[in-house]
């Protein structure tokens, strides 16, 4: 399964639009437990523990962008877009992503020569 930003793919030919493709995730994340993490990136520093929680739960929601586009019979997703949200209060925080594209069928373009 082939994932794209843009709406055209070069060197492949949109046969078949199979639909909208969405998958959404909310990821509880322990405030108490990254407090220090929080601190250092307040200094500028990186969080990393938050950074790790961001690209886990984006694998998790592209994984399941990809499947649902191989159940509808797609071979490649188009006009992917992400959205992060969070949701926060003294212990907990709930981090929500979200993605978007749609679901098509390719084939190579031939060669005009």
């Amino acid at each position: 399964m082939q994932v794209y930003t843009m709406d055209r793919i070069p060197q492949l030919e949109i046969v078949e639009a199979k639909g909208a493709v969405l998958n959404e995730q909310v990821f509880s994340v322990d405030i108490v437990t990254d407090t220090l993490s929080g601190l250092g990136s307040m200094f500028g520093g990186n969080s990393s523990s938050y950074t790790k929680e961001y690209r886990k739960g984006r694998e998790i929601v592209l994984n399941g962008l990809e499947q649902k586009a191989q159940e509808m019979g797609a071979d490649s997703i188009v006009g992917l877009k992400i959205q992060y949200g969070q949701f926060i209060n003294s212990e907990i925080m709930l981090l929500v992503i979200s993605a978007n594209g749609t679901a098509v069928v390719t084939k190579p373009i031939a060669d005009k020569n």
